[in-house]
C-alpha cells in the first residue's frame, strides 16, 4: 500500500505543511494562514495526494502550551488584569474562556449536547471572561479537566471523519472540522494572551 505522510507545523497566524510518499518526494510544501476555510482546503487537497495520509500534527496541545507559558510567573492578581484598556480582557478570562471552547466543541459535539457550559447553566460565552473573583487554581483545574477530556475523544476516534453534533450550529460535524475550530481559537486568543502579557509586565515573545 502505498503511504504519504503529512507534517503540519503550527504557528499562530500561519501553519506549513509538507507532504512525502514512501520514497520521500515532496509532493506539496505549502504556508497557509490561520483560516478554517483555507485549513480545510488545504486538508482536502490533501487528501487528493493519495488514498492513505499519515498526518504529524500537534492541533491542539502545541497552541495550548503555548497559552500556559503566557501566564507563567504571575499572580492572581496580574492574571486578572485588564491591561489593555478599553479591552475588558484578562489572561485569567482567556484560560476560563478556552475552557468553555474546548466543552463546547468536544463534550457538547461528541458526548452530551446538552451538557451545560463550565461558568453558566445557558450558552453564554461572555460569562467566562469575568474573571473578577477567579483564581488560577480555579480556572486551571477547569481548563484541564476540559482539555483531558477533549484529547481523549481524539485518542478514541477511529478517524478523523467521527461525526458528531454541534448544537449551536444545528448540523453534523466531523472531528477533523472541530480539530481546526479549536486551533484557530487558540491561534487567535494566543495572540491577545501575548499583548495582555506584554501590558502586565512588559514580557513579549514568552
Amino acid at each position: 500500500m502505498a503511504w504519504n505522510w503529512a507534517g503540519t507545523d503550527i504557528g499562530k497566524a500561519h501553519h506549513h505543511t509538507v507532504v512525502l510518499n514512501n520514497d520521500g518526494e515532496v509532493l506539496l510544501s505549502r504556508k497557509v494562514v490561520n483560516d478554517e476555510a483555507d485549513l480545510l482546503h488545504l486538508i482536502s487537497e490533501v487528501l487528493t495526494l493519495g488514498e492513505t495520509v499519515v498526518w504529524s500534527v500537534d492541533v491542539a496541545d502545541g497552541m495550548a502550551s503555548l497559552l500556559v507559558n503566557l501566564l507563567l510567573n504571575l499572580t492572581d492578581e496580574e492574571l486578572r488584569q485588564q491591561s489593555m484598556p478599553p479591552s475588558t480582557l484578562s489572561l485569567l478570562g482567556l484560560v476560563r474562556h478556552m475552557a468553555e471552547v474546548e466543552r463546547a466543541w468536544f463534550r457538547r459535539v461528541f458526548e452530551d449536547n446538552n451538557a451545560p457550559m463550565v461558568w453558566s447553566d445557558k450558552i453564554n460565552f461572555q460569562a467566562a471572561y469575568d474573571a473578577s473573583a477567579s483564581t488560577r487554581d480555579e480556572a486551571f483545574v477547569a481548563w484541564e479537566a476540559e482539555v483531558g477530556n477533549s484529547r481523549r475523544i481524539e485518542r478514541e476516534a477511529e478517524s478523523l471523519d467521527r461525526d458528531g453534533y454541534q448544537p449551536r450550529w444545528g448540523e453534523e460535524v466531523s472531528l477533523r472540522t472541530v480539530m481546526v475550530h479549536v486551533l484557530l481559537e487558540y491561534g487567535r486568543h494566543n495572540g491577545h494572551a501575548d499583548l495582555l502579557r506584554e501590558g502586565v509586565d512588559g514580557t513579549v515573545g514568552a
